[in-house]
């Protein structure tokens, strides 16, 4: 009995010293399928399987374009743009003061500019304001003047009654509480000083002049303002107006204008006319 419990022993010690000398194989039993899901462990990059396109995502070609949608020539661009609104810009103001008959009279002629480009100033309302030597000042003439077009110049001439014959100072602004409305030039329609042609001036009088009209502007007008300012060696002494009748597009008349002043010399006299 001894001597088989040893045989079994040294057979023990034997299968034990075997196994362990031998490297260890593993194999994949061949009913077990490979798949392509599975992790690989050899290293090698897999390929990536058939992924099936789906049929709902349609080609960019059979996406319809959206009509809705304006090409960005078809947008309308305005040709007006904003412009900051400038007020009426008086150039110059002369006068002069004189006794005619029993009152003393000042004779004005203001130059004024609009200097917006695209804007016409409609019925700005004008106030002429004196300062005295005594320091006092005030309001001798006010009121609604024509309309002047985008970048035009007007002239704007009286005379008036004033009770002191001194003027320390004189001046001629606008009343923005008042007309002074600005409409695009376009839209307006007012004329140019220029479109009122003034031609064939003659004196035919002491202080008489008669001359011709053109309207040159497609606007008609109902009256108009004729004015002569009467300069002595480049200085204003006078000033005479009258409102003679309108005229229509193209149309030309010849109209006269004469003195009811009488106690003045000129040697020059300027003939404007402009709407009422």
């Amino acid at each position: 009995m001894k001597r088989f419990i040893a045989l079994l022993l040294i057979l023990s010690v034997l299968a034990v010293s075997g196994c362990a000398g031998k490297k260890e194989e593993t194999t994949v039993p061949s009913d077990i399928s490979s798949s392509s899901s599975s992790p690989v462990s050899s290293g090698e990059v897999p390929e990536s399987p058939d992924i099936p396109v789906s049929s709902d995502i349609p080609d960019s070609s059979d996406i319809p374009e959206n009509s809705d949608i304006p090409e960005s020539s078809d947008i309308p661009v305005s040709s007006e743009t904003e412009e900051e609104k400038k007020p009426l810009e008086v150039v110059s103001l002369e006068y002069a003061v004189r006794k005619e008959f029993d009152d003393f009279y000042l004779f004005y002629a203001a130059k004024v500019h609009n200097p917006n480009d695209m804007y016409s100033v409609m019925m700005p309302v004008f106030s002429l304001t004196m300062k005295d030597k005594e320091g006092k000042v005030s309001e001798i003439s006010s009121g609604p003047l024509c309309d002047i077009a985008a970048q035009d110049t007007q002239v704007f001439a009286g005379a008036c009654i004033i009770t002191a014959e001194d003027i320390e100072e004189l001046s001629f602004s606008f009343r923005e509480d008042m007309g002074h409305d600005y409409v695009l030039q376009n839209d307006s329609g007012v004329p140019y000083a220029e479109d009122l042609n003034v031609t064939d001036a003659e004196k035919t009088g002491d202080i008489k002049y008669e001359a011709r009209i053109t309207n040159l502007s497609p606007v008609s007008f109902s009256s108009l303002k004729v004015m002569v300012i009467y300069r002595k060696d480049g200085k204003l002494v006078s000033v005479d107006t009258r409102t003679i009748d309108g005229l229509e597009p193209g149309d030309t008349e010849n109209f006269y204008i004469e003195s009811w002043f009488k106690g003045f010399e000129y040697d020059e006299a300027e003939i404007l006319v402009r709407p009422v």
